[in-house]
């Protein structure tokens, strides 16, 4: 088994990875994608496997033409067409295409060509490979009435792209949220994520319906395509955000089942608002036979079938008839170790060892994208190989697109003798559904491809052993090729002797075209008239346009749970002062919540003084000051303001923040739709000692710092979870523990939040900044040790790990100075733990600080006294 070229080098990285998540994935209960209940229309490779609904279900023509439409039309206001939103990193202009691209170019097309209003929103912004992207926002507008958007790209390097894009594909939709009825994304690299946290947790999008299409996660194609680990911090996010949109995505549509059953090998979560689906992808037009297309009316509604109604003499005449000579062998696929470029190397060093073979072979032409092949550039890693073919002509081809590619392969060189013709070869290690071998069988190019993963699904059955190396009979689909160069040498050999037989693809591409439009009028018009057509109720905003809360949760005041705010206190007055008024202006009704201000002893006289004349207004309210007679810190003392607390929800607030309006309502919103039993939120930051709301760094309502959320295994390296801002499920917060009560120490909330999700307790994230995050320099982080404070946040996970592992952990987390200078001799943690560094990593907090004091001290007011 190979391995990755950087391995040696983050091996000790890669080894904690490796123990911090095996044990929390087999310390924790998981559910997995589940059994549709559906007619077999293939057997399963074992009684274990689910039994995913496959191909969308049968809808005739009359029924799509007369019901359907005349359905979508009562609910859309007369409107008989969709309006899809397409979001892809990959577009046929823009980028020379992948699979994602590939699919979601032709769906795009197919969307737009009957009728319907499509908007693509590339999430690699106003980037273009080839021509400058506005060519091609003019050419799709012109040429095929696709409005091709290019998505915003913030400049804020502290934070991974996976998560920048995630959001800002979410304001996006929430932007145009009643103008789109589907969306579709890719799986890969988690784009959905925030978006259907917002519609599950029914803040917005709840009319939107959301198809996620499983192309190929980025730990499938890293991990068991090129042999390498997910030794990066933002690898471990992106594989979260991957999961969780397939499990919350209103329907999963995958071109094979293969991938499926690996998502639920690999304990994939249930997908728990629709179903998983298995149907091919799109053919696109270029990469079509020349031939009329079949009309709607003669397309049959049967399910897709391997019959044939010749016989099989026939078949075999047929094949025999249609075996051609080759001399030229095509590496066609990306240059990645998961594609076999490796081994395709090593049968060329085979075969031209063989004079008999190597006269037999004209050139060796590899078509592809460079990428990593065994932790170098992929051309390069084929020029060092190449050295040896000294008397054999060779090239890499950069020049070609899609089109050009397959252009390439169909024709035969000029000068060659006999009318042979080129092998396209594509000695995959690991593949979903690949494009490259569904385009070679429709378009007769002669091709040799690994049996592996859903590629057998692209073929007629009785085909399949003429192209597909390593094939057999048995309902097994093999999730990784055990290819070898000598394996690869000795089917090409046999077709250099005996000539290519190209195998015929297993679907109509014109009859999937009509599937696909049918099915997703279908599913769109039945989601609505369940979510109520046009009287679904709209977001609330209030005068300046920004929204306030939500109306679309069918959640009535009068039904809206009761709630506790708890607020802890010290010595910090003025600071309190605001941060109480900012309660006071909830939205919230009023009688729905108590609020629980709980002094940690706090020393000034000041502060005593601020605290009596509190009494009376907190009398009236029917709200509690809690005075501690000791100083317990942070966790104790939140821990004490939630022995107090009668609500269903506790929120537990700082009193140097300040919540917007909406905060309780978006929490309690949120927890009654996503049933989390932990939300945290995104934070927007100020450095002001007034009210944000006067401070003149507050110029939006955009978030400053994202979060990624509940995953226990990122949480092992940086604060993924968020801030102490947060709102828990009483139930499920008194099972947790609470919070540790350890004095002088912070990070209680980070400790909290792991424990949570270490011991299977949902603990999800609002996308939405719902409070103002208070930059001050008598914050609990800047006056207590961080290394303290990181060992507390490590607790869980050394409670899990064997004792074994506690020394690398401890080691990667906390390692030894480079110099002598640092008087406790340790050193600044790189590698994976690099982010655990601060509770907001990258960002410059020194420099934030320091303008709120300069300001402070331009304008410095009285404290007077407090009015509520």
């Amino acid at each position: 088994m190979r391995k990755s070229a950087f391995l040696p080098l983050f091996f000790p990285y890669f080894l904690l990875v490796f123990f911090v998540v095996f044990f929390i994935v087999f310390s924790s209960t998981r559910t997995t994608i589940p059994v549709v209940s559906a007619e077999d229309k293939e057997p399963s490779s074992s009684e274990s496997s689910p039994k995913f609904s496959t191909g969308f279900p049968d809808i005739s023509v009359a029924k799509h033409a007369s019901n359907e439409n005349e359905r979508l039309a009562k609910l859309t206001n007369g409107r008989k067409k969709l309006n899809v939103v397409l979001v892809t990193c990959e577009f046929d202009g823009p980028t020379n295409n992948g699979g994602i691209g590939t699919q979601f170019t032709a769906l795009a097309k197919l969307y737009a060509k009957n009728g319907n209003f499509v908007t693509v929103v590339f999430t690699e912004g106003e980037r273009s490979q080839n021509k400058p992207f506005s060519h091609w926002e003019k050419f799709y507008r012109e040429e095929h009435d696709i409005e091709l958007v290019g998505l915003y790209r913030p400049n804020k390097n502290y934070i991974g792209r996976h998560l920048l894009e995630s959001h800002e594909v979410y304001k996006y939709l929430k932007t145009h949220e009643h103008v789109f009825d589907v969306a579709h994304f890719h799986d890969y690299r988690g784009a959905a994520y925030y978006s259907l946290l917002a519609k599950t947790q029914g803040l917005f999008l709840r009319n939107l319906l959301i198809v996620v299409q499983t192309h190929g996660n980025n730990k499938w194609a890293k991990v068991v395509g090129n042999n390498e680990v997910l030794g990066d911090v933002g690898e471990l996010e992106m594989d979260f955000m991957e999961r969780r949109a397939v499990k919350l995505a209103d329907y999963v549509v995958s071109p094979s089942r293969y991938l499926l059953e690996w998502m639920r090998r690999e304990s994939w979560a249930e997908n728990t608002n629709g179903e998983a689906i298995v149907h091919p992808n799109l053919l696109p037009e270029e990469s079509r036979k020349g031939r009329n297309s079949m009309s709607s009316d003669s397309i049959s509604d049967n399910d897709y079938s391997d019959d044939d109604d010749r016989s099989a003499e026939e078949v075999e005449d047929e094949k025999r008839r249609s075996a051609v000579m080759v001399d030229e062998l095509v590496f066609f696929g990306r240059f990645e170790t998961r594609k076999g470029v490796v081994e395709f190397c090593d049968a060329v060093d085979i075969l031209l060892k063989n004079e008999t073979m190597a006269s037999m072979i004209s050139k060796i032409t590899f078509l592809g994208r460079a990428a990593s092949v065994l932790g170098q550039n992929g051309h390069e890693y084929v020029r060092e190989r190449a050295k040896k073919w000294t008397n054999m002509p060779w090239r890499i081809e950069t020049r070609f697109g899609s089109k050009e590619a397959k252009a390439y392969l169909k024709s035969p060189a000029a000068n060659r003798k006999g009318n042979k013709r080129k092998l396209a070869v594509l000695p995959s290690l690991i593949e979903n559904s690949p494009y490259a071998v569904y385009e070679c069988a429709e378009l007769g190019i002669p091709f040799l491809a690994s049996d592996v993963g859903g590629t057998r699904d692209l073929l007629r059955e009785e085909d399949r052993a003429m192209s597909l190396i390593g094939y057999s009979e048995e309902d097994t689909y093999h999730e990784k090729m055990a290819m070898t160069g000598e394996l690869l040498a000795n089917r090409i050999r046999e077709v250099l002797e005996k000539g290519a037989l190209s195998a015929r693809p297993r679907y109509d591409a014109a009859e999937n075209d009509e599937k696909w439009l049918r099915w997703t009028t279908h599913v769109v018009v039945e989601y609505k008239s369940k979510r109520g057509g046009l009287n679904f109720a709209s977001n609330y905003r209030d005068d300046d346009n920004s929204v306030v809360f939500l109306k679309d949760t069918n959640i009535e005041a009068k039904d809206l749970p009761f709630v506790s705010i708890v607020m802890t206190h010290y010595d910090r007055p003025r600071l309190c002062k605001v941060a109480i008024q900012s309660v006071i202006d909830q939205d919230y009704p009023h009688e729905k919540f108590e609020f629980i201000l709980v002094d940690d002893k706090s020393p000034s006289h000041e502060a005593q003084l601020f605290l009596d004349s509190l009494e009376a207004d907190f009398r009236k309210r029917n709200w509690k000051i809690v005075r501690n007679k000791e100083n317990v810190y942070l966790g104790g003392a939140r821990n004490v303001g939630f022995k107090h607390a009668k609500g269903k929800y506790v929120m537990f607030m700082d009193d140097d923040n300040y919540a917007k309006p909406h905060e309780l309502r978006t929490f309690v919103v949120a927890m009654e739709n996503g049933n989390a039993d932990v939300l945290t939120s995104l934070v927007q930051f100020f450095w002001s000692h007034d009210n944000p709301l006067k401070a003149r760094e507050i110029v939006d309502d955009e978030p400053s710092y994202l979060f990624l959320g509940g995953d226990a295994e990122t949480g092992a390296f940086k604060n993924c979870f968020g801030d102490a801002n947060c709102c828990v499920r009483a139930t499920s917060f008194e099972k947790i523990g609470g919070y540790t009560e350890d004095k002088q120490i912070g990070f209680e909330d980070w400790e909290m939040y792991a424990n949570a999700s270490m011991r299977g307790f949902q603990v999800d994230i609002v996308p939405e900044s719902v409070y103002y995050y208070r930059f001050s320099q008598g914050s609990m982080q800047r006056t207590t040790d961080y290394l303290i404070n990181r060992k507390r946040s490590l607790r869980p996970y050394l409670r899990t790990l064997p004792k074994a592992m506690h020394s690398n952990l401890l080691k990667a987390a906390f390692p030894k100075a480079s110099n002598n200078k640092n008087k406790q001799n340790i050193g600044k943690p790189s590698g994976m733990m690099a982010q655990g560094d601060a509770r907001f990593h990258g960002v410059d907090e020194d420099t934030l600080i320091r303008e709120g004091e300069r300001q402070r001290r331009e304008q410095e007011e009285n404290f007077g006294h407090v009015e509520l």
